[in-house]
């Protein structure tokens, strides 16, 4: 003869252990969450220098989980070894610059650029790249360079100037 209690204690020991599985498998996800964002910043510093490399003007310095890349006294650096990926540059305050994973978007990086208030988000491969170079390394790319569009800034001089910054025209294709 069982005790009355039997069936309670083994529905309490289900759930105690469905419990803990439920803990294994969320610790599992978290690791591969982590891994693939470690993944995801490496790629991305790999593709910066490999980006360098391509263009063949800028002087790297690459850390572990870090890159800046430089023309003459100009500079840009992209640090992933904190929580919040950092963007520097000379001037960046005027921009408050973040650089965000967007793994469910096509583009798996976004660079956010708020300019007089209006945050503008673009996809760092190549909009956001190219943005960097224009604004941080002062390079002037010709109006079509790689489809993008504009964006207005001041610059620290008080002087009023536009930055072509331009969208995606895949985008625009896509919808029209």
């Amino acid at each position: 003869m069982s005790e009355r209690w039997s069936k309670l204690a083994e529905r309490v020991k289900e759930a105690i252990e469905e419990e803990k599985e439920e803990r294994r498998k969320a610790s599992l996800a978290d690791e591969e969450r982590r891994k693939a964002e470690l993944a995801a910043r490496e790629a991305l510093i790999d593709n910066l220098v490999r980006f360098s490399e391509a263009v063949g003007h800028f002087s790297v310095d690459r850390g572990e989980r870090r890159v800046r890349l430089a023309l003459g006294d100009r500079w840009f650096e992209i640090d992933a070894s904190e929580p919040e990926v950092r963007v520097a540059f000379e001037g960046a305050d005027a921009f408050t610059p973040q650089l965000t994973r967007a793994s469910r978007l096509r583009s798996p990086w976004m660079l956010c650029l708020t300019v007089e208030g209006e945050a503008r988000w673009l996809p760092f491969f190549d909009a956001g790249l190219e943005a960097l170079c224009s604004i941080a390394l002062q390079i002037e790319l010709p109006e079509d360079s790689s489809a993008y569009q504009a964006l207005l800034f001041t610059r620290g001089t008080g002087a009023r100037e536009k930055l072509v910054i331009i969208e995606d025209e895949k985008a625009k294709s896509d919808e029209g």
